[in-house]
Protein backbone atom coordinates (compact mmCIF):
# COMPACT_ATOMS: atom_id res chain seq x y z
CA UNK A 1 0.00 0.00 0.00
CA UNK A 2 1.47 3.20 -1.01
CA UNK A 3 -0.16 6.38 0.61
CA UNK A 4 0.95 9.73 2.06
CA UNK A 5 2.49 7.98 5.24
CA UNK A 6 4.67 5.86 2.80
CA UNK A 7 5.75 8.52 0.95
CA UNK A 8 7.04 10.38 4.19
CA UNK A 9 9.37 7.34 4.91
CA UNK A 10 10.91 7.76 1.19
CA UNK A 11 11.34 11.52 1.81
CA UNK A 12 14.72 12.08 1.90
CA UNK A 13 17.18 14.86 3.27
CA UNK A 14 20.05 16.61 1.68
CA UNK A 15 23.18 17.29 4.46
CA UNK A 16 25.38 19.39 3.55
CA UNK A 17 27.91 18.43 5.87
CA UNK A 18 30.89 17.13 3.98
CA UNK A 19 31.35 13.16 4.93
CA UNK A 20 34.73 11.79 3.48
CA UNK A 21 34.68 7.54 2.37
CA UNK A 22 36.78 5.46 0.93
CA UNK A 23 34.72 3.68 -1.92
CA UNK A 24 35.02 1.78 -4.91
CA UNK A 25 33.07 2.39 -8.50
CA UNK A 26 30.44 -0.97 -8.87
CA UNK A 27 28.89 0.69 -11.41
CA UNK A 28 28.66 3.70 -13.49
CA UNK A 29 26.31 5.22 -16.02
CA UNK A 30 28.46 7.84 -18.28
CA UNK A 31 25.96 9.73 -19.69
CA UNK A 32 24.05 10.86 -16.35
CA UNK A 33 27.12 10.39 -14.01
CA UNK A 34 24.77 8.62 -11.32
CA UNK A 35 26.49 4.83 -10.36
CA UNK A 36 26.80 2.61 -7.39
CA UNK A 37 29.59 2.65 -4.69
CA UNK A 38 30.66 -0.07 -2.74
CA UNK A 39 31.60 1.40 0.36
CA UNK A 40 35.13 -0.13 2.01
CA UNK A 41 34.15 -2.31 5.14
CA UNK A 42 30.35 -2.31 3.88
CA UNK A 43 28.56 -5.14 2.12
CA UNK A 44 26.08 -3.17 0.51
CA UNK A 45 26.63 -0.91 -2.63
CA UNK A 46 25.13 2.94 -2.09
CA UNK A 47 23.98 5.12 -5.15
CA UNK A 48 26.57 8.16 -6.05
CA UNK A 49 25.99 11.20 -8.34
CA UNK A 50 28.05 14.60 -8.72
CA UNK A 51 27.25 17.71 -7.09
CA UNK A 52 26.45 19.51 -10.19
CA UNK A 53 26.05 18.23 -14.45
CA UNK A 54 27.98 15.45 -15.25
CA UNK A 55 29.07 17.14 -18.95
CA UNK A 56 30.05 19.95 -17.02
CA UNK A 57 32.90 17.51 -15.15
CA UNK A 58 36.53 17.39 -16.38
CA UNK A 59 37.40 14.72 -19.03
CA UNK A 60 39.94 13.85 -16.15
CA UNK A 61 37.47 13.79 -13.57
CA UNK A 62 35.36 11.60 -15.28
CA UNK A 63 38.02 8.98 -16.00
CA UNK A 64 38.70 8.70 -12.51
CA UNK A 65 35.44 7.19 -11.95
CA UNK A 66 35.27 5.31 -15.38
CA UNK A 67 39.19 3.62 -15.05
CA UNK A 68 38.17 2.88 -11.25
CA UNK A 69 35.31 0.83 -12.21
CA UNK A 70 37.20 -0.89 -14.83
CA UNK A 71 40.16 -1.76 -13.07
CA UNK A 72 37.42 -2.77 -10.41
CA UNK A 73 35.36 -4.74 -12.82
CA UNK A 74 34.75 -8.37 -11.87
CA UNK A 75 37.10 -8.48 -8.63
CA UNK A 76 36.04 -9.50 -5.17
CA UNK A 77 35.88 -6.37 -3.13
CA UNK A 78 39.48 -7.02 -1.11
CA UNK A 79 41.13 -6.79 -4.53
CA UNK A 80 39.03 -3.52 -5.55
CA UNK A 81 41.12 0.03 -5.99
CA UNK A 82 39.64 2.75 -3.57
CA UNK A 83 38.64 6.46 -4.23
CA UNK A 84 39.14 8.70 -1.53
CA UNK A 85 35.67 11.26 -1.75
CA UNK A 86 34.74 14.24 0.16
CA UNK A 87 30.61 13.86 -0.62
CA UNK A 88 27.47 14.93 0.71
CA UNK A 89 24.71 12.67 2.03
CA UNK A 90 21.19 11.63 1.40
CA UNK A 91 19.73 10.08 4.26
CA UNK A 92 16.06 8.67 4.66
CA UNK A 93 14.30 10.02 8.15
CA UNK A 94 15.71 6.81 9.79
CA UNK A 95 18.99 7.98 9.07
CA UNK A 96 20.16 5.60 6.61
CA UNK A 97 22.38 7.13 3.43
CA UNK A 98 20.48 6.40 0.50
CA UNK A 99 23.16 8.48 -2.34
CA UNK A 100 26.14 10.22 -1.78
CA UNK A 101 26.52 13.15 -3.98
CA UNK A 102 30.23 13.69 -4.93
CA UNK A 103 31.66 17.18 -4.30
CA UNK A 104 35.44 16.31 -4.71
CA UNK A 105 38.30 13.17 -4.92
CA UNK A 106 41.45 11.61 -4.97
CA UNK A 107 43.11 8.81 -5.31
Amino acid sequence: KFDQDTAGILEVVHSNEVVTIDAAVTRFNTRTGNGRLQLKGEDETVAFGFDREYRSLEISAKRIFSENLHFNNGKPIDHCAFLNLQTSTLRLHNGKIVKYVIKGYGV
